[in-house]
């Protein structure tokens, strides 16, 4: 009865119970919980596009509470079986009392091997539980004295079988339910690795059980242990782990979407915005040539009323004029008649003076009303020539509409027909997205060819890298490769951008042409020329200078100058040739220098010219008519075109 009182207030089964359905509460309130976030988390999924979707990822404190639930419930499962085996052990000892006698007589412990329990463990060795069960049978042993002998059995397997010892403290423990075992079965549990039901066991125990230190670290890190056991499933039941990874995923991809949508639409109001304003101008505008129309129509309309008014006027005038010459030639008819009547003739001279003055008036009006015609019609004139104006006015913004259209299909073709190549070749197309063209001309790139083709060059060095490097590097390649396979020229460029040599460098190693080429990164400098003057240049010597000592003395090159830009300063492209026959003098040189439409090309390539005449070299200058122009130098030593 003691040992059963002890237990009762030690496992406190009503309050256990009462623990047990407050934690099915929780459970169900947070079940409750999850299907408002689910029905939350499918609302703000079906929102349109444009509204910003907020997603909350699912807290860990579900898993928290169903990990103490697990443990509640281990909890639960170990008290209900110490309870029973208390019962059972109390019910024996209520019971059978004579027994409890008889066996205290017995001398048990002598006929199990002594207090060492030597058969005992002879026993185990040889048949395993079941003879050591065969023997306390044959012994007649106290449950106490069993208890004991599978102790000091489980004791002797701790080390090599820690699974076997924890299930021979088990039945040690329903043989005898003390705490003192219940606790030694908590450790073996332990450390046999049943984590779980080794904190159940500990947590059935009296509050007053002692501890040693060493046993007080195992108990601290069994707590540890079966803690995170306990999350861990926790974890694996309510799938935490994978939901809040399908959740972030979720949430990442939302959000993008969202961003996504918002640039759109902010790109469609920029739009949007934009078309607006250029509509009301249009409006405006039109509204203006409209304004001016009618005003012009109005005043063609007065114009032409007055017109008419004049013209009738003038019709009116010249019946007068006519009718007074009618009147004239009658009186000159009857003065030659009248001769002889001088004093008759005077008066009717001077009548006729006074008719002649009024005709003269009638002229002089009649000129005003022809002058006045002449300035309405300038007036016509000029209206007509504004509303001209006007309409040219709108037929070039019209026409600039179109061109703009026209080089935005342009460009979209031209992508379109890059890619493809690229899908097809698997080589980035030569195409200039930015400025809608190629990076060069077409025509001098095919030029560019067909001097490479048609003359073995030894070396072939270029100012200014781009497209144009790529071209060259291609065509050597496909000359090496094509039968009859022939050693070709060596190629260098220069370029003084990072930018522009990275970008150049990577289109070379995409296509795979940078065995090809040889690209070399020459920041400006200045550059003495021999009259002193100052001119940024690449710092290109030394390897001008090693690329010399490399070449034989019959070589022949090709020089091409597409660079620097003539942003830099006058004559920017200068120093090229001169340094190029500061290291190459004797041999015979090609120069191919782009942009020769404009005026400060055409004035380097004279100042070329006479460095060659002064270094006793002849050349002859070529020009080419391409888009925007070439020009072509040939440079032969003196003695090579004397012989």
């Amino acid at each position: 009865m003691h040992n059963e009182n002890e237990n009762n207030q030690t496992l406190r089964p009503d309050g256990l119970l009462e623990v047990n359905q407050d934690l099915q509460q929780e459970n169900q309130l947070l079940l409750t919980q999850l299907a408002v976030l689910q029905e939350e988390m499918e609302r703000q999924h079906a929102l349109p596009p444009a509204a910003t979707v907020r997603i909350d990822l699912i807290d860990d404190h579900v898993v928290q509470v169903c990990a103490e639930n697990l443990g509640n419930a281990a909890f639960i499962a170990a008290w209900k079986r110490n309870l029973a085996a208390e019962r059972r052990h109390a019910g024996v000892n209520g019971r059978r009392s004579w027994w409890r006698q008889l066996w205290q007589r017995v001398p048990g412990a002598a006929r199990m091997g002594g207090q060492g329990f030597g058969k005992v463990l002879a026993a185990y060795t040889s048949g395993g539980v079941r003879a050591v069960d065969q023997l306390f049978d044959r012994c007649m042993a106290a449950p106490e004295l069993r208890a004991k002998a599978l102790t000091t059995l489980a004791r002797s397997l701790q080390k090599e079988d820690a699974l076997a010892a924890a299930d021979l403290a088990r039945k040690a423990y329903e043989l005898e339910p003390r705490p003192f075992r219940l606790k030694w079965l908590a450790l073996r549990q332990y450390e046999a690795g049943v984590m779980e039901q080794a904190q159940a066991n500990l947590d059935c125990l009296p509050e007053d059980t002692p501890f040693s230190e060493s046993e007080l670290r195992q108990v601290e890190k069994l707590r540890q242990q079966t803690q995170k056991f306990w999350h861990g499933k926790a974890l694996q039941l309510t799938q935490f782990n994978e939901r809040q990874a399908a959740l972030r995923k979720q949430a990442s991809e939302t959000l993008e979407k969202t961003a996504q949508l918002q640039q759109r639409v902010a790109a469609l109001e920029a739009l949007k915005s934009t078309l607006i304003q250029e509509q009301a101008w249009l409006r405006s505008e039109y509204r203006l040539v409209q304004q001016d129309k009618v005003a012009l129509q109005a005043e063609q309309v007065r114009l032409q009323q007055e017109g008419a008014t004049l013209v009738s006027e003038m019709q009116a005038m010249a019946a007068q004029r006519l009718e007074l010459q009618q009147q004239l030639d009658t009186v000159l008819a009857h003065n030659q008649a009248l001769t002889a009547q001088t004093g008759v003739m005077t008066t009717q001279m001077q009548t006729l003076l006074s008719q002649q003055e009024m005709l003269k008036k009638l002229g002089a009006s009649v000129e005003v009303i022809r002058d006045a015609g002449t300035a309405t019609g300038g007036r016509i004139e000029e209206a007509f020539k504004r509303q001209s104006e006007e309409l040219l006015k709108v037929r070039r913004y019209l026409d600039n509409v179109v061109k703009n259209e026209s080089l935005n299909v342009t460009r979209q073709v031209q992508a379109f027909l890059g890619v493809q190549s690229y899908f097809a070749s698997g080589e980035l197309p030569m195409l200039n997205s930015e400025h809608h063209s190629w990076a060069i001309d077409m025509d001098l790139a095919h030029y560019l060819v067909e001097l490479i083709e048609c003359n073995a060059y030894d070396l072939v060095i270029e100012f200014g890298s781009g497209i144009s490097t790529t071209v060259v590097a291609k065509a050597l390649q496909l000359m090496q490769d094509r039968p009859p396979q022939r050693t070709t020229a060596s190629f260098v460029s220069f370029d003084h951008l990072e930018p522009y040599f990275q970008k150049t460098l990577a289109h070379l190693r995409q296509l795979d042409l940078q065995s090809h080429a040889e690209l070399h990164l020459a920041p400006l400098a200045d550059w003495v020329a021999a009259s002193g003057k100052l001119y940024p240049f690449y710092t290109c010597e030394d390897v001008l200078a090693v690329l010399a000592r490399q070449m034989p003395a019959a070589g022949r090159i090709l020089v091409i100058v597409d660079g620097p830009p003539a942003a830099i300063g006058q004559h920017a492209r200068y120093p090229a040739l001169p340094s190029i026959l500061t290291h190459f003098a004797g041999r015979a040189i090609d120069v191919l220098m782009d942009d020769y439409v404009r005026a400060d090309e055409k004035e380097v390539a004279q100042m070329w010219l006479a460095d060659i005449d002064a270094a006793g070299q002849t050349a002859r200058l070529i020009e080419k008519k391409l888009h925007k122009d070439a020009c072509l130098i040939e440079i032969r030593p003196a003695l090579a075109v004397a012989q």
